[in-house]
């Protein structure tokens, strides 16, 4: 457990870094016709067709939240970086759908017991400090019987192709986004405290959401998401889409 005077330096970082990033990460061109259809099917085989309160932990600029709202959930969303929720709320406005935000902890979401029925995340768990700790507190506030899904992935850049992606990204996001080359990055002592800086393994996730003590876990694989994702991407960048996704997900204790 992070000391509670360094969590609170170091989720400012993490804040800063994100509200920084927010607009390279809104232009990442994702989200195809076909992507967001796969998408909905998964989540479908996954949750059902039976409409939900559905909290999305660290929406962001949001994607998977908007997918949620328009498959017929009650969505809300969570974050605390306010520019990354900026782009989410325009987004939201476009489509015309309801939705609420909600500017607030990952780790410590101020929700009731049992306020909902299925908590999703993407690609959030691996910037967290007290991972176990975030979700014992996901568990407390979705009803029982309801969902966790927490959607994650191996973001170690080992192997030729990996590392050529990341240069290639950096390029991209310098050339297209104005960008600095090398960015803002977390810092040594941020990722020291992170325990899954690289990406959460499936293993892992598995044993976090037994911790805690939901039920009927189950691996999803999502390479096949990737796979359209690189379809729609240009060549330059399809080397930095070799990373393995996945969805582990389980059931809160009746």
């Amino acid at each position: 457990m992070v000391p509670i005077v360094e969590e609170i330096k170091l989720k400012q970082e993490v804040k800063d870094y994100w509200d920084y990033n927010s607009r390279l990460y809104e232009q990442c061109k994702l989200g195809s016709d076909d992507e967001c259809a796969q998408w909905k099917s998964d989540f479908r085989e996954m949750l059902g067709y039976e409409k939900m309160q559905i909290l999305d932990i660290g929406t962001g600029t949001d994607f998977i939240g908007i997918l949620l709202a328009e498959m017929g959930h009650d969505v809300t969303g969570l974050d605390f970086s306010q520019k990354m929720m900026d782009f989410a709320r325009e987004k939201v406005a476009r489509k015309n759908i309801d939705y609420e935000f909600v500017t607030g902890d990952a780790e410590n979401p101020e929700f009731g017991d049992n306020t909902f029925d299925v908590s999703v995340c993407r690609y959030l768990l691996w910037t967290l400090p007290n991972p176990e700790k975030a979700i014992s507190e996901w568990v407390r506030i979705t009803k029982p019987g309801g969902k966790i899904c927490i959607i994650d992935g191996n973001w170690e850049n080992t192997g030729l192709k990996r590392k050529i992606g990341g240069r290639m990204l950096k390029i991209y996001r310098f050339a297209c986004l104005n960008a600095s080359f090398n960015g803002k990055s977390y810092s040594k002592e941020l990722n020291n405290a992170l325990p899954n800086h690289s990406g959460v393994s499936k293993e892992n996730l598995t044993t976090y959401l037994t911790k805690c003590g939901l039920e009927n876990i189950r691996i999803k694989d999502l390479n096949h998401i990737r796979d359209i994702q690189s379809k729609h991407l240009p060549w330059f960048l399809k080397f930095s889409f070799h990373h393995d996704t996945y969805v582990v997900y389980g059931t809160v204790k009746k």
